[in-house]
């Protein structure tokens, strides 16, 4: 598959190598391409968009890691619906 030419000043490459290699990619196009499909397989609901920017709007508080599984298993079950409907 064609790779499409991509230039990025010396200080971009430095941030996106090194972000590539804190998150465990073994090169910065597979780092890329897998920013790129992250784009384009997960669209953003309106819904989920107005969820976010409410929750940006409420102030902090704490949850517990079961609280985050049952938020976590939700935008997952949203997702499958998304993507099946």
């Amino acid at each position: 598959m064609p790779m499409t030419s991509l230039k990025l000043s010396d200080d971009e490459r430095r941030r996106a190598m090194a972000r590539a290699a804190e998150l465990g990619f073994s090169t910065l196009e597979d780092y890329l391409l897998s920013l790129i499909h992250a784009d384009t397989e997960l669209p953003v609901s309106q819904e989920l968009e107005e969820e976010l920017l409410k929750s940006l709007q409420s102030s902090a508080r704490e949850f517990s890691p079961a609280v985050w599984e049952e938020k976590r298993r939700r935008l997952i079950e949203q997702h499958h619906q998304a993507k099946a409907g």
